[in-house]
C-alpha cells in the first residue's frame, strides 16, 4: 500500500517524466494541450504534479510526444497506482450505481474529477459521442455544473455535498422499504390463515446460504440478539471480528467453558465484552442464536457444521429456545473485559464461579492473570478458610454464604 509520501513522490516523477516529453517533442505546453484536448493550465498543474492525471490524458500525452515503449509502460504504471486517495485503493467500478449512476455517467464523473472545467469538446475526448447526454444526466443528479460564458464550460460540484445528497435520497427509499416490510409482515401474521411446518422452520443449506441467511437475521434486530456459543468454531477470531450493532440492540453471549482454553478465542471474546457484549461463561449444550422474540437458528447437525441450519420462526419451538438460553444464563458467571482481583472476597468469588462454570485450572488462570500453580494454591487456602476437604463441598459452602 502506497503512503502518502510515497505517492507525493510518484506524483512528482510522473509529471518530471511528462514535462521531459513534451520539451523533447519540442512542443509548448499551449501546443500540447491543443494537441489532447485539455486546458493550458491543466497541462502545467499536470507537470507540476498539482493534480492527479488519469490514465487517460496520460495516453494521449504519450502518443502526442512519441514515446519509447519502455517510457510509456513506467509513466502509464505510474498514473494508474496513482489513482488512490491517500494510499487507498480507489473504489472498485459501478459502485456509484448503488445511488443511481449508470456505469458511463460513473466513469465520466469520476474522470472530471480530476479535471479543470472543460468544453463539451473537450468532455466528448473523455466519454466519447453520447457526452452531452451523460453531462445531461449527471447535470440533473447535481453532480456536474455548467459555467456561464462561451465556450460552456462543465465542471463537477463538490463531491461531498453532491454525493451525500443523493446517498440520503436513497436512503429514504429504504427507510420506506423498511416500513412496507414491517407492514407486510403484520398482514402476514394477521391473515387468519392455518401455519404450516414450512412457516415455522426452514432448513438453510450451503455454507454462502447459511452466512446470508444468519447475517439477515441478526441485522434485522431491534432490541437483543441472545447466544449460546460453543466448540467447534467455525470461524477464526482473527476473520471474525466484532462488527458493531445498531444503537439500541442489546447483545447477549454465554460461552462454553471449553472456549476459555484458547488464548485467542479468549482475547477475541474479551474484544467483544470491551465493545458492549454481556457475556458469561457456563455449561453450553448446544450452539443457538435468537433475534428479539421473532426468530432463531440453532445448528442442523450436532457437532455443529457450517452447512446447514435450522431457521425458527415465532412458535413453542422458538419459546422452548428462548427458556433454555435464559437457564443457561442465570446459572453462568459474569465475563468483565480486562477484569482482574485485588481483593480477597473478589477473588474468592471469581476463582470458585469459574471452577463452578467448569473452567480447568488452566483456563482459569489464564482469565485470572495467573498462575496454575496460584490457583491451585489459593484453591486450596480457601477449602481451608471454608473447612471444607473438596471443591465440591467448597462451591456448596461458597453458595449457602452467597460468594456465587
Amino acid at each position: 500500500m502506497r503512503t502518502p509520501h510515497a505517492s507525493a513522490l510518484a506524483g512528482r516523477r510522473l509529471g518530471e517524466g511528462l514535462r521531459e516529453l513534451r520539451l523533447r517533442a519540442g512542443l509548448t505546453g499551449y501546443q500540447l494541450s491543443e494537441k489532447i484536448g485539455i486546458s493550458q493550465s491543466y497541462v502545467s498543474r499536470m507537470e507540476t504534479a498539482r493534480c492527479r492525471a488519469s490514465p487517460e490524458v496520460v495516453r494521449r500525452w504519450l502518443d502526442a510526444t512519441g514515446t519509447s515503449e519502455a517510457e510509456r509502460e513506467d509513466l502509464l504504471s505510474l498514473a494508474t497506482s496513482l489513482r488512490t486517495t491517500g494510499g487507498r485503493p480507489a473504489a472498485p467500478p459501478g459502485v456509484l450505481g448503488t445511488v443511481g449512476l449508470t456505469e458511463a455517467e460513473e466513469r465520466l464523473w469520476l474522470a472530471l474529477v480530476d479535471q479543470p472545467p472543460l468544453t463539451l469538446t473537450q468532455v466528448r475526448s473523455l466519454a466519447g459521442a453520447a457526452a452531452r447526454a451523460v453531462l445531461s444526466s449527471l447535470e440533473d443528479k447535481g453532480l456536474v455544473v455548467r459555467l456561464a460564458g462561451r465556450p460552456a464550460l462543465y465542471t463537477v460540484t463538490a463531491p461531498d455535498a453532491a454525493l451525500s445528497s443523493l446517498v440520503q435520497a436513497k436512503e429514504e427509499q429504504l427507510r420506506q422499504v423498511r416500513l412496507l416490510t414491517d407492514e407486510a409482515m403484520r398482514r402476514y401474521r394477521s391473515g387468519g390463515r392455518d401455519r404450516g411446518p414450512e412457516d415455522v422452520v426452514e432448513i438453510v443449506r450451503g455454507s454462502e446460504a447459511v452466512g446470508l441467511r444468519c447475517g439477515q437475521i441478526n441485522s434485522a434486530a431491534t432490541s437483543q440478539i441472545c447466544g449460546l456459543s460453543r466448540p467447534p468454531y467455525l470461524i477464526s477470531p482473527e476473520l471474525g471480528r466484532f462488527r458493531p450493532l445498531p444503537e439500541g440492540v442489546r447483545l447477549r453471549t454465554v460461552y462454553d467453558a471449553s472456549a476459555m482454553e484458547s488464548p485467542e478465542r479468549m482475547a477475541w471474546i474479551e474484544e467483544r465484552v470491551s465493545h458492549g457484549e454481556q457475556a458469561r461463561v457456563g455449561n453450553v449444550p448446544v450452539k443457538l442464536q435468537l433475534s428479539d422474540d421473532r426468530v432463531g437458528f440453532i445448528p442442523l447437525h450436532h457437532p455443529a457444521t457450517p452447512d446447514a441450519v435450522i431457521v425458527v420462526h415465532s412458535s413453542s419451538l422458538l419459546v422452548a429456545m428462548r427458556t433454555l438460553f435464559e437457564l443457561i444464563w442465570v446459572s453462568s458467571v459474569p465475563i468483565t473485559a480486562g477484569e482482574r482481583a485485588h481483593e480477597t472476597s473478589a477473588e474468592h468469588r471469581q476463582l470458585l464461579g469459574y471452577l463452578a462454570a467448569g473452567m480447568t485450572d488452566a483456563a482459569t488462570a489464564r482469565r485470572l492473570g495467573w498462575h496454575v500453580t496460584t490457583v491451585q494454591r489459593r484453591m486450596r487456602a480457601l477449602m481451608a478458610e471454608l473447612g471444607v476437604r473438596t471443591r465440591f463441598q467448597a462451591g456448596l459452602q461458597a453458595a449457602k454464604r452467597g460468594w456465587i
